[in-house]
Parts: C-alpha cells; structure tokens; sequence
C-alpha cells in the first residue's frame, strides 16, 4: 500500500475531509465509514466528527463499521491488516515505524565486487552482506560462503554463522486516550420504533482517567437522550481501553486487569494504588472508590466459572464452604428481620447475586434504588453453576434464630441461688450498703451478711433491690 489509492477510504491524509455524498436514487447522506445513513446533512457531519480515530504520523484512522469484518475495526495504511482495538493498531503502526526508520537509516551501500588479477587468474572479492535492523534484533542475512579456485581445487570458505539478538520488548508509550467520549449508540435499543438519539449532551469536562501511568486530565464525557422513552445513554466503549465508572472517573483496562491479577495474588486495591501514587508521584482518588470503580468493571464482564473438582467433576458430592473474613460486614442482629413463619430457606441464588450486581452498578451519585438489604430470605451463599443442581439453594441461617419462649414471670426471674452467688462477688463495702438499703444488720463478716440477704430476698422488694445492685438494672 504505497500509493493513496490503495489505501482504504477509512485512512485520511492530513488536510483530507470525509464528505457525505447523496446519491442521486436515495434521499439520505450515508456516512462513509459506517452503516449509518440520515435524511439530513448535518446529522451525518455530526456522526462522522464522533468516529473513534487513530493518529498516526500524518494520517488519521476513523474505524471503519463497514462489511469488512463482522465488528468495527481498523485499517493499516501500511499494509491489508485490520484490527480490532485501538491499542493493537497502535502497536501494529508502531512495529511499521520502527522497521521502516531503521532499515533506512542502516541499510548498508551495496557495492561492486572488486577484481583482483593473480597468476592464476581473477578472483572477486565478496561483499559482505546487509545488516538490517528490526523490530526484534539484528538480523544478518545468511549467504553462501564464496568459492575461491586454487591449483589444488575449489575451496569453500567458512562463514561465521549469523547472530541473532533474542526480541524486545516494545517499550514505547502508548497513545494518548481521545479527550471527547460520545456514546456510539445512534438509536435507541428500547423503542419499538428505534428512535433517533438525540445529539451528545455534555457532561463535564473535567473528567479523568486513572491508568497505571497516572492520571488523564481534561476528559470530556458527554451523553445521549432518547427523545421517545427518555433513556439515556453515556459512554462505555472498551475497544477504547477505558471503562466508565460514574462519567467523572474512569480506569484504564490495563489497571482493571492489573488490580484483577494483584486480587488473584492476594495484594490488596489500596496496596496497587498506592505504588502507583509512589511511583508517578500523583495523588488517587479516594481508593474506596477506586474499588468502586474496579468492583463495577468486573460486574460487567463476562467471567467463566469452572470450578471442578479432578476426582468428581463439576458435582462433588460435598461443598466445603470457607470463611471470607474481608467480605464479612458487622451488622447487630436486631436489625435483621425475622422471616415468614412459612419460610422454608429456600433462595434463588442467580436473582440474589444479579440484584448485587445491579447494586454495585447503579452510579454511585444519588440514592440507589437496587441496593440489597441483609435477611434471611434473601440471602444466598455463591456456588458455581455446573457445581449447584439448580438455582435454588438452601439458606439455613434462618434456623439459627433464636426465639424467646412466652414464659411465667417465676421462670424469667433468677433464682436466689445465683443472685446470692452473684453477691459474694461484691465488695465488702458494697454489701454492707446494701445491707443498710434493705433495713437488715451491717455488721459482722461478708459471708454472713450474703446470708441475711438471702434470707430476705423471699421477699420481692429486697429482691429488686439486690438485682439492680447486682446487674444495675430494675425488673
């Protein structure tokens, strides 16, 4: 692809506009990079300034949404290639570069070979050949060794084999993020009607990106607006390398995946961050809401639980349940609800865990209106869905609940025995005022004060009285 015209309409030279042509049978400007077509002009304008785009050198990159490929992707303007997502043709342009600057700038002058006259005869003298840099080491091309006559024969030279520089890594630094984030949806996916959206609202401009590099300032996130049902759509377009956390913040794929591993490994959120902020010497949001953040990307991705046992396979026949001491949560137990009488335990796990889901979805600005109140009818442990049989689980937690029995005020009271036992732990001094509040003698040893008193207790004001000097409260 050395020439323009043999690179996709897609790839623009500097200078060069997309321009939305009508055809002359059809009423509708179609956009030229897309499927998308509209009656009026400026709406297509409006569609074509809001194509994701690659920079590179003098060329601009829109993703092409033709036929191509069955999804949106991108073209080389070096070569056929096509790619998917932002950071692979920017990486794949990147490889082009370094191979085309380095070829050119040590590609060695090819020259004649030099003829020498012996008694022999003429013998030439062999060039040696090009050393090409590229993007994976010094390769030396290998040639055959030259043949040499002599009286005794031809002889072959040696050569010394080539060396080869094992690859490296790219370390280049990676494209900017766009600074304009529009929503690509064009029609509404809820009317029946597919409504036209409205044109992108901004949000803020002040939006930013956290990566494992530091901070993005001055994002520009805007929204769209279904002029029919009033859904409104914001920007989440991973090809991009960003996912939108609450149009204001928003973390790099690479950090997501990066805190994912670090979790998987037993390092804390906080812990990640806080090498970043030592290492790039900027300062993080609140980490709290980093997890936020990181808790939501993982909500909307698509996880493959295959747990497996080698022996029994995906039903064993127990479940070893463990403890998660950091998801366990300090709740006193008066604030949970009993459950109906006719409960029997049985939970719908998946609807438990998508209403979690939709809870830490649910922007973290406002009220949520999908949060998730602990009870024991609607509380369902996690087991993999080819280790349960079904989606019904049982919660036995309920059975724990311990439910005080209607009993006669003689059985609630506690008996003489243990309150006068309960008396032997008091002072001296306290026992002997006690004494005195219940008009008996204050004299005399410890022990045979507790007697008086037990003596006395039959009776149910001296009984009050000891009891709330013994546990500080009234019956």
């Amino acid at each position: 692809m050395e020439g323009n015209d043999r690179r996709h309409h897609t790839i623009l030279t500097e200078g060069k506009e997309p321009v939305p042509l009508q055809s002359a049978d059809s009423p509708f400007y179609p956009c030229p990079f897309c499927s998308y077509k509209t009656a009026e002009r400026h709406s297509v304008i409006n569609h074509i300034k809001n194509h994701a785009t690659v920079k590179h050198k003098e060329f601009t990159i829109a993703r092409c949404g033709l036929k191509c490929r069955s999804t949106t992707h991108f073209h080389c303007c070096y070569c056929p290639a096509t790619l998917i997502r932002r950071d692979q043709i920017t990486k794949h342009l990147s490889s082009h570069s370094v191979l085309d600057n380095t070829i050119t700038g040590t590609l060695q002058t090819l020259v004649a070979p030099q003829t020498i006259k012996t008694p022999q005869g003429n013998l030439q003298t062999p060039v040696a050949p090009p050393k090409v840099k590229t993007p994976h080491g010094n390769l030396q091309t290998p040639v055959a060794p030259p043949e040499v006559k002599t009286p005794q024969g031809n002889l072959q030279t040696p050569v010394a084999p080539p060396k080869v520089k094992t690859p490296q890594r790219n370390l280049q630094t990676p494209v900017a993020p766009p600074k304009h984030l529009v929503p690509a949806e064009v029609t509404c996916k809820e009317c029946v009607e597919q409504s036209v959206l409205s044109d992108p609202q901004l949000i803020t401009s002040k939006a930013r990106i956290l990566t494992c590099s530091g901070i993005v300032e001055g994002i520009s996130t805007y929204k769209k607006t279904c002029p029919s049902c009033g859904m409104v759509y914001r920007y989440q377009e991973w090809q991009d390398g960003i996912h939108n956390f609450d149009n204001h913040m928003m973390l790099s794929l690479h950090l997501c995946l990066t805190l994912r591993n670090a979790l998987q490994t037993h390092t804390a959120v906080s812990r990640v961050i806080g090498i970043i902020e030592a290492t790039e010497g900027e300062s993080f949001p609140n980490k709290e809401k980093v997890l936020q953040a990181y808790l939501s990307f993982e909500a909307l991705s698509e996880h493959d639980y295959t747990y497996a046992c080698v022996s029994c396979g995906y039903h064993p026949a127990t479940v070893v349940m463990d403890l998660h001491k950091k998801g366990v949560f300090s709740m006193p137990v008066s604030e949970i609800q009993n459950p109906p009488q006719q409960y029997d335990g049985r939970v719908n796990v998946k609807d438990f865990w998508d209403a979690v889901t939709m809870e830490i979805l649910n922007p973290s600005d406002g009220k949520n209106p999908f949060i998730v109140r602990p009870s024991y009818q609607n509380w369902a442990p996690w087991i993999g869905q080819h280790t349960r049989q079904s989606d019904i689980v049982f919660n036995t937690e309920y059975a724990k609940i311990h439910v005080p029995d209607v009993s006669t005020d003689a059985d609630e009271r506690v008996t003489e025995e243990r309150l006068a036992d309960e008396v032997l732990n008091l002072k001296v001094a306290e026992v002997r005022a006690l004494c005195k509040q219940c008009g008996l003698d204050s004299k005399g040893s410890k022990m045979d004060l507790v007697l008086r008193l037990r003596e006395k207790m039959a009776s149910r004001t001296t009984y009050n009285k000891v009891f709330e000097k013994v546990w500080g409260a009234s019956v």
